[in-house]
């Protein structure tokens, strides 16, 4: 094994196991009630993002070739 790969293995496997931002986000939490409201905030971000994505798709139509 060349030096090369073995430094492309290393850092696919560093990356890989990388924790995410919202998990490190979460892994901040002073204590149980912080862990909650970070977990709301989250998931209202999460669920305002899907939204926001989807809205091209309602204005639209099908096939349109925008």
């Amino acid at each position: 094994m060349n030096i090369i790969s073995a430094t492309l293995g290393a850092l696919r496997t560093a990356l890989v196991n990388a924790p995410s931002t919202d998990e490190r986000y979460l892994a901040d939490a002073r204590d149980v009630g912080d862990l909650e409201r970070r977990m709301r905030e989250l998931d209202d971000r999460h669920r305002l993002d899907a939204a926001g994505n989807l809205y091209p798709l309602w204005i639209y139509p099908a096939g349109s070739g925008r």
